[in-house]
C-alpha cells in the first residue's frame, strides 16, 4: 500500500471494532491513514429496562469480539507491529 499511497493519506475502511488494530498495523508499515470505522455494534437504546443489565447473547457475543480484538492488538504489539 505504501508504493501505491506513497505520502498520501489511505482511507482505512474496516470495522470500529477492529480499526485500532488495523491503523496501527498501517501505520507502522509508513502509511498514513484515514480511519473510516463501519459495523459499530454498541446501539442506543432510549428506552430504559431493568432488563438492560441482564446477561444475554448479544452482550456476550460484543464481549466476544472486544476480547478478541485486544489479544490480536497485544499479539501484534509483542511481534512488534503496531
Amino acid at each position: 500500500m505504501k508504493a501505491i499511497a506513497g505520502d498520501g493519506k489511505v482511507a482505512l475502511v474496516t470495522s470500529a471494532w477492529h480499526m485500532p488494530r488495523a491503523a496501527g498495523l498501517f501505520r507502522k508499515a509508513g502509511v498514513a491513514v484515514l480511519p473510516c470505522p463501519t459495523d459499530y455494534r454498541g446501539k442506543p437504546n432510549p428506552d430504559f429496562r431493568w432488563t438492560d443489565y441482564s446477561w444475554d447473547t448479544d452482550s456476550l457475543d460484543r464481549s466476544t469480539f472486544a476480547v478478541h480484538e485486544s489479544i490480536g492488538y497485544f499479539w501484534a504489539w509483542l511481534q512488534g507491529k503496531v
